[in-house]
């Protein structure tokens, strides 16, 4: 949780998105780093930190690739 979450401020401060979503196998263990990365956001963001949350979408690789054609 602590590297997503210098990542994620690293993302805020270069872009500033209005919201992260976290997607795929890091989105089954949403409950187990929360808390150290949203905690890492907000001691390293410059910008206002934006919202971070989970994806509820399943298979989003296989979606995304079928709508390539």
């Amino acid at each position: 949780g602590t590297y997503l979450g210098i990542t994620c401020a690293n993302i805020i401060n270069i872009f500033d998105p209005d919201i992260i979503i976290i997607g795929g196998a890091m989105a089954g263990s949403w409950k187990f780093f929360k808390t150290n990365m949203n905690k890492e956001i907000k001691k390293r963001s410059i910008l206002r930190p934006c919202p971070v949350t989970k994806s509820n979408i399943k298979h989003a690789g296989i979606l995304g690739a079928s709508l390539l054609n």
